[in-house]
């Protein structure tokens, strides 16, 4: 997963940094009910569930956005991580493989 933001500062509360997500399936299964997250809090995701051949790559699916709050103009930083999850098909039953996670951490300055 890379997660990309629109924009690079910020300057007031309120201000809104928008992001972008690719997510791309590195393994040699279909992976499906692919979903991205934010597990850190305060960034609204949308677009998915989808589905990612072996090695297929998805970079229009997924946005976010982040509404800017005092704590961060205090902190002088914004700080979240974002996962993307799916479920690999086509595996043989006594796989104890469920899902797939992977995870960027994403600090905005």
């Amino acid at each position: 997963i890379v997660k990309t933001a629109t924009e690079t500062t910020y300057a007031a509360v309120g201000d809104v940094i928008h992001y972008t997500f690719e997510v791309k399936n590195t393994g040699n299964v279909r992976l499906t009910n692919v979903t991205v997250t934010d597990t850190v809090g305060g960034v609204t995701v949308v677009g998915g569930p989808i589905t990612l051949e072996a090695g297929q790559e998805d970079t229009t699916t997924f946005t976010g956005s982040y509404t800017v709050v005092q704590a961060d103009i205090d902190n002088g930083s914004f700080y979240n991580k974002a996962t993307a999850t799916g479920t690999p098909t086509n595996i043989k039953p006594k796989s104890k493989i469920k899902s797939v996670a992977i995870t960027i951490i994403y600090f905005l300055l």
